[in-house]
């Protein structure tokens, strides 16, 4: 009993004094580790409301693209890209990434502007082009007739049946990431095709699909807009234009806003 009383007498003070000075050390790990999880659940939302974006211009350098009336589908390309960019980034501010494939008149190869898109993990890859029927046909009444935005998206992908066991899982997993992407395609392209007549005053929008290696070289969801046709002189007078270009980034922008929005990323507008 002696033993037990003069262990608790000797421990008490020092016992008391201990937890004293620990309860302060502890109270500011507790508050130091709260500030850190704010800091890091803050910049982990952040970096899921940044949505990233790559614009390809089409063509450039030697390669022109459509050319009428000395308009080539080229520069258009690359205007409007431009234009876009300045748009979302004006928007959107630091809440989206905006990707150009090429920022002047040079030429870039197909494979490569996909590649740019996947290494960045793009959200969307939008290619920009204008459409035409052929030098040839530029003064017939058949092509001052026609006119519209057409887009395009990869077809569905196919499961090879003769996949080696071992790579089963991998040739699944892409299969399965190829058909998100082109589920978010066909979503992403309804809501150009409405914007595009709506904001952009085309007469029409149509959604087509093509094995185009932009679109196919592509693991994001893609798409290639042929913004109007160069053949059609009023079209091409627009496309070339201020108000044109304009229009176009306009109604661009305010599809990827909108898609943005209805799958939940929290992306603030300015």
């Amino acid at each position: 009993m002696q033993n037990s009383t003069f262990a608790q007498t000797a421990a008490g003070p020092c016992a008391g004094r201990c937890r004293s000075s620990v309860r302060p050390l502890w109270d500011a790990s507790r508050r130091l580790m709260g500030i850190l999880m704010c800091l890091i659940t803050s910049q982990l939302v952040a970096a899921a409301a940044t949505l990233t974006i790559v614009i390809d211009a089409g063509h450039g350098g030697h390669d022109y693209g459509a050319v009428v009336n000395g308009v080539s589908e080229k520069d258009v390309a690359l205007s409007v890209a431009q234009r876009l960019r300045q748009e979302l980034q004006q928007r959107c501010g630091g809440n989206v990434d905006v990707i150009l494939t090429r920022e002047r008149d040079e030429y870039v190869d197909l494979a490569e502007r996909a590649r740019i898109a996947n290494n960045a993990r793009a959200d969307l890859m939008l290619s920009l082009h204008c459409n035409s029927l052929g030098e040839a046909a530029h003064h017939t009444s058949s092509a001052q007739a026609i006119d519209g935005a057409v887009l395009f998206i990869a077809p569905p992908p196919r499961l090879i049946s003769d996949i080696p066991p071992a790579d089963v899982m991998q040739a699944s997993a892409t299969f399965n990431a190829m058909r998100g992407n082109r589920l978010t395609a066909i979503e992403m392209a309804r809501l150009l095709s409405r914007h595009l007549v709506t904001t952009a005053a085309r007469k029409s929008c149509e959604v087509r699909q093509d094995n185009l290696l932009v679109l196919t070289a592509a693991r994001v969801p893609a798409i290639l807009i042929e913004m109007d046709y160069l053949t059609n002189d009023e079209q091409a007078r627009w496309l070339a234009g201020d108000d044109g270009q304009r229009l176009l980034a306009k109604a661009i922008s305010d599809a990827i806003i909108e898609h943005a929005l209805n799958n939940g990323r929290k992306i603030s507008l300015y």
